[in-house]
């Protein structure tokens, strides 16, 4: 046996000898290429040698070494070999890690708080039930590890990879996962309240009964995702892709999904009350009469805390427009009529606002006549009110039809002669009002041509602004 172990260390182009009590061949424990000399009772004196001297402990190899239940000391470790290293219930605080290797370690129950493992490797590693809070874990990665129900609160996971990582049930809450790699990730009851995710990647990721409630999840990509039954509410998911996600049954309340593209999601009985979704895109989505939106966007004066700011009733407009859509691709007329009346009631107001009285005038117009086009029933209800109405008037006014004057006979016993008046009524006012069917009778007097003229010119205007409505819808559609 040598005085020390003859192993050199190459750090920032200077070197030199490990120095820590050498075995037969001239190595120390962490050493040695024998690897019955690397065991739990060669190991244990090594690391208590090395914190002694305050030492920092180079490539040491302690790979499939059993250390269950050891209480580390305060060592460092730079670079060191932990690989299927046995260390259930193993307590690590008191020591250091630098790029460390613990890939397929089983550290079950184990306690690493407030350590600092950043760069280190967890790759396919147990830690079942362990104990991370508060360690930082930079750029770390835990590549199909196990950590269901292990306790991550307040650590740092920033750049981490957890790619197909089993973090069930696990607690995140006020973890650091700034761009996180997590595609594949089965985070399944996993709670992450407010915790920061922005950048991070979530596809095909697992949050089913997720609480992702306060999360900042800012730009981030959560495409073919299942939230099922999720609480997103309050989360900040500005900018994120939510495309193909499953959010059925998912409670998204309050949630902030400003230029959020949630194009193909299934939002089947998710609820939105009162989210933000100023420029949002539905596009593909799929609904059904259980998924709920606020009846009242923000920026509509319907709402109690709506501001009156042009700038409010233009995001309104164009959520309104959006959710319309949407509705209409899935068939949900009832609430696709509410948002398109919504719409052109904001825009009818905006045209007041900002005196453009032409547009405003047609616009309610179109609401009294038509509701916005949104109701036929309406528009062939005035229209044939007003044919009926003409239609009585005109035999008072006289009409002359077939080179005969039409008016009412002197006696009401005159059935058959009252029959043929309203008739001719009837037609006549048909033909005035409608402007593609020809002549038919004419006004007998200056008053009865007046009114001739003022029934053509309705038929006109409420054909028009049924017409013009028609060709806004279709415009907006095809956009």
């Amino acid at each position: 046996m040598t005085d020390g172990c003859l192993h050199t260390v190459y750090r920032n182009d200077t070197s030199h000898q490990c120095g820590l009590s050498s075995l037969e061949d001239g190595r120390c424990t962490f050493h040695t290429t024998e690897e019955l000399h690397r065991t739990r009772d060669t190991v244990i004196p090594a690391m208590q040698e090395a914190a002694s001297k305050q030492q920092t402990v180079y490539e040491a190899d302690i790979s499939g070494v059993d250390l269950t239940e050891f209480t580390f000391p305060d060592v460092e470790f730079v670079d060191a070999d932990f690989r299927r290293g046995r260390l259930q219930n193993a307590d690590l605080t008191a020591a250091r890690f630098t790029t460390c290797d613990f890939g397929r370690a089983d550290l079950r129950q184990a306690d690493l708080r407030h350590c600092n493992l950043s760069d280190s490797s967890f790759r396919r590693a147990d830690l079942r039930e362990a104990n991370l809070q508060e360690t930082q874990f930079v750029q770390a990665d835990f590549s199909n590890a196990d950590l269901r129900e292990a306790t991550l609160t307040r650590t740092n996971l920033k750049n981490a990879s957890l790619q197909n990582t089993d973090l069930r049930d696990v607690n995140l809450d006020e973890t650091i996962l700034e761009q996180a790699d997590l595609r594949n990730a089965n985070l399944q009851k996993a709670t992450l309240s407010m915790t920061n995710l922005q950048h991070a990647d979530l596809r095909e990721g697992i949050l089913s009964n997720a609480d992702i409630s306060m999360a900042s999840m800012e730009e981030v990509r959560l495409d073919n995702a299942r939230l099922n039954n999720a609480d997103v509410r309050e989360a900040f998911l500005q900018r994120s892709s939510l495309q193909d996600v499953d959010l059925m049954d998912a409670d998204i309340r309050n949630a902030f999904l400003d230029r959020a593209d949630l194009g193909g999601a299934d939002l089947f009985n998710a609820d939105f009350g009162e989210s933000r979704l100023g420029g949002t895109r539905f596009a593909g989505a799929r609904l059904n009469s259980g998924t709920e939106f606020d009846s009242y966007v923000p920026g509509d004066p319907a709402r109690e805390d709506n501001t009156n700011q042009q700038a409010g009733f233009l995001e309104a407009i164009n959520v309104y427009r959006r959710l319309e859509r949407v509705h209409s691709e899935n068939l949900l007329d009832d609430r696709t009529t509410d948002y398109a009346v919504r719409r052109r009631r904001l825009e009818q107001r905006l045209a007041w606002k900002e005196r453009r009285w032409g547009e405003y005038l047609i616009l309610r117009l179109q609401n009294l006549a038509v509701r916005y086009g949104r109701n036929p029933f309406r528009a062939l209800a005035v229209s044939l009110l007003a044919i009926l109405l003409f239609a009585l008037v005109y035999p008072i006014l006289g009409i002359v039809a077939s080179g005969t004057t039409v008016t009412y006979p002197a006696s009401i016993t005159e059935v058959n002669a009252i029959v043929r008046t309203l008739r001719t009524g009837l037609l006549y006012s048909i033909r005035t009002f409608l402007p593609f069917v020809g002549p038919g009778a004419q006004p007998a007097t200056d008053v009865a041509q007046a009114i001739t003229a003022l029934e053509s010119l309705l038929g006109k205007l409420l054909l028009g602004l049924f017409g013009l409505d028609i060709a806004a819808q279709t415009g907006e559609e095809n956009e």
